[in-house]
């Protein structure tokens, strides 16, 4: 089977590649199917994360060049999608993949139903709908711009094949918008590490690019009240991103920018994790959160808001971690103390966050994939 991916970029060191990656490669090593992954990004930009050599990048670019007569805006937008439209239609004619999956991040999601040839498409939510409508926008005119695309988006999508979502909330939420939709969580990045056989700093570890929407801010104010009674305990941030600095003006104001770490950028973060104790997560919204399960895979408590998708389908109260009500701090702060006096405590969830991961190991979950890349080809291949 030919597999065709389409995602704006691979060179980002972001979760949506992360997953990009393991995909593509068990694919390519354990079901022996071929691969094309499709992107907007300029051929010198290659992939954060390791691909099988046997996996091609196929990179359109920006195809423009602007001159003086294409000064007014609508006609180079309307300029730029005409030929990305034809560039994209080239390729699926030439490659003749035999299904096409698009992570629904770019313009594509626009057009591909058009051009597939009746190739089948599935598309994969990686922005939760609650993103996607624009409900967090403090702006009206914002708001309404997010959610009338948002509609536009959804009248494209509901002529997919297939729609993936990662979340049980937004499996549900496309659902009853008309789509037809199939829950495949993502896989775990890394296997599980049975035995412990390093020493865990006292580190309370936040994974994320840095955001409004990723809520660093909000754990910052949580941190200000806990790292006075801890002060042997580090908060280690990693990531980059927009509000580096406004989170760095914070962590001064605060008075505690001595008890905080930063790793801008890594592509170890299975040594990060294993290395720390605790995983905060103050994100406003998430469509799986990746790194939970990361953190699982590693033996590490979780403790996270419960921001509505994610989480809520990997947390479990007293069992692998806390969730906590959203914006209840004083409880967030409460539960993190108890986290961070008791070893014990942390080893306990630590165990049955590694019986959670479980059910997320690759095998299982591609496997789901394996079932409905069939479903969706089986007229294909059996004609």
């Amino acid at each position: 089977m030919k597999i065709a991916v389409i995602n704006p970029s691979m060179c980002l060191a972001g979760g949506v590649e992360r997953v990009i990656s393991i995909q593509v490669n068990t694919w390519v090593e354990k079901y022996n199917h071929d691969v094309i992954i499709i992107t907007q990004a300029d051929p010198s930009c290659s992939s954060f994360y390791k691909l099988n050599e046997h996996i091609r990048i196929i990179y359109t670019g920006d195809l423009i060049h602007y001159n003086i007569l294409d000064d007014i805006r609508g006609i180079r937008m309307f300029r730029k999608r005409k030929q990305r439209i034809n560039q994209y239609k080239n390729i699926i004619k030439r490659e003749a993949p035999n299904i096409i999956i698009s992570m629904m991040q770019g313009e594509e999601n626009f057009f591909l139903h058009k051009i597939s040839n009746n190739i089948p498409i599935i598309g994969v939510n990686h922005l939760t709908i609650k993103w996607r409508k624009g409900i967090l926008e403090k702006k009206l005119t914002k708001r309404i711009s997010m959610y009338i695309t948002y509609c536009n988006h959804l009248s494209h999508w509901k002529k997919y094949d297939a729609i993936v979502a990662l979340s049980k909330t937004d499996r549900d939420n496309l659902h009853k918008s008309g789509c037809k939709t199939y829950y495949i969580p993502n896989p775990c990045s890394f296997p599980i590490i049975n035995e412990e056989t390093h020493e865990r700093k006292k580190q309370v570890v936040m994974i994320g690019r840095l955001d409004y929407l990723k809520g660093q801010d909000q754990l910052l104010k949580i941190w200000k009240q806990v790292s006075n009674k801890f002060p042997e305990w580090t908060l280690l941030f990693v990531g980059d991103g927009e509000a580096k600095q406004r989170l760095l003006k914070i962590e001064k104001e605060y008075g505690i920018e001595n008890s905080i770490r930063h790793i801008y950028k890594s592509d170890n973060i299975q040594s990060i994790l294993t290395s720390s104790s605790i995983l905060a997560f103050t994100s406003r919204l998430e469509s799986f959160g990746m790194v939970i399960l990361e953190a699982f895979c590693c033996g590490l408590p979780v403790i996270s808001y419960d921001c509505e998708n994610g989480p809520r389908d990997l947390v479990i109260s007293n069992k692998n971690g806390f969730l906590i009500p959203e914006g209840n701090e004083e409880l967030f702060i409460n539960l993190l103390t108890s986290l961070m006096n008791n070893a014990n405590l942390r080893k306990e969830l630590g165990i049955n966050a590694k019986i959670t991961a479980d059910v997320y190991n690759i095998d299982n979950v591609m496997n789901q994939w394996e079932t409905l890349l069939k479903l969706l080809t089986k007229n294909q291949i059996n004609g």
